[in-house]
């Protein structure tokens, strides 16, 4: 009779059935690529966890997720004695040569020598090596770990709003070097480097979806074009106005990946919500270390690099009208609240996006 399943030797199978490359750097003297053909086959005298064709070989793997014992070596013998009437019946066996392995992440030297006597293969695997393949090559795919925390130089989104009505106003695309000239009128107060401020602008104007750049220079997109028209040059030159709010908001409502700024927003967004379960209104002081964690940034950001990304990303959550902060701690607001159940959605469907084809197998 089989060894029943664990749970996690049901998780290691699911990643070689998804995952054969992993197999390919495990399994000696075989001829890649492999070809899954069948999970948990059943044999006469049990069920097989792995069918692979891998060149004129077949490969009949069973898998162990503990140290190897002798029964294990007759478990697997007895799915060799037995495969022949099988095989037979399948047509993606003839003329192909079979080849048992045993796979374990320990095999002892007396269970090698079974393996020998009864002309099957021991081979052992790391478990840990075989999930962070899982992770390497899964969720590596997902857009929520491709984008990382960003840390801007403008402190909020309404000190750009020169920038872009310049944009507009010209008929020929812009380069950086045109902005930078105008400087005096385009930027707040003085900077030591009006061309590397400029270019924060430019950076920042792109992330956002406002503004694209090819070979000629620097346009205003549909969007950006909004959120000109949007402004009030008068009463509201430095300041975002609602209607300038709503349309980064949209952007978040649309595609919340679209950039490492829209993620970053949130990512802060999530990390209050996450840490009102513990106190409510979160302190600006427990939110640092969380969100350095959350947007992949936890090894490489420092203590002054995490406050600041806190800092000036909750700036544009409060000017986005998205958060409040009161006496240094947050509040999420209403819109904010639709904001998160939007992010939640996205990220389900990236989820679902990466695993669905994997998974059909």
């Amino acid at each position: 009779m089989a060894q029943s399943q664990t749970a996690s030797e049901r998780a290691v199978e699911d990643v070689l059935a998804q995952l054969p490359e992993v197999l390919e750097n495990v399994l000696p003297n075989i001829d890649p690529p492999l070809r899954l053909v069948e999970r948990q086959q059943q044999l006469p005298s049990g069920r097989a966890d792995l069918v692979f064709l891998a060149g004129e070989e077949v490969l009949l793997i069973e898998l162990k997720v503990v140290e190897a014992t002798e029964d294990h070596v007759s478990q697997l013998k007895g799915y060799k004695e037995d495969y022949d009437a099988v095989a037979d019946n399948t047509e993606f066996a003839e003329g192909r040569t079979l080849y048992p392995v045993l796979l374990a992440p320990s095999i002892p030297s007396s269970v090698r020598t079974a393996c020998r006597q009864s002309d099957l293969e021991a081979v052992t695997y790391e478990i840990g090596d075989v999930l962070d393949a899982f992770h390497d090559t899964i969720f590596s795919d997902l857009r929520q770990f491709q984008v990382k925390g960003d840390v801007t130089a403008v402190a909020r989104f309404g000190l750009f709003n020169e920038y872009l009505r310049f944009l507009e106003d010209r008929d020929d695309p812009v380069s950086i070097t045109d902005a930078a000239s105008e400087y005096d009128r385009l930027g707040k107060g003085n900077s030591s480097s009006p061309r590397s401020r400029i270019r924060k602008f430019v950076q920042q104007a792109d992330a956002l979806g406002l503004t694209t750049e090819d070979s000629d220079g620097i346009y205003l997109t549909p969007r950006g074009e909004a959120y000109v028209a949007g402004g009030d040059e008068v009463e509201s030159r430095w300041e975002l106005t609602t209607e300038q709010a709503q349309v980064i908001t949209d952007l978040l409502y649309d595609n919340v990946f679209f950039s490492d700024l829209t993620y970053s927003m949130a990512a802060l967004l999530q990390s209050v919500f996450e840490l009102s379960k513990n106190s409510h209104p979160v302190a600006r002081d427990d939110i640092d270390d969380w969100y350095a964690k959350k947007v992949g940034k936890g090894s490489a950001w420092g203590e002054r690099t995490r406050a600041d990304a806190v800092r000036w990303v909750g700036n544009y959550l409060q000017e986005l009208g998205l958060v409040t902060v009161v006496d240094g701690a947050f509040y999420i607001t209403p819109e904010g609240y639709d904001v998160l159940a939007h992010v939640a959605i996205d990220e389900g469907k990236s989820l679902i996006r990466s695993t669905t084809t994997r998974n059909s197998v």
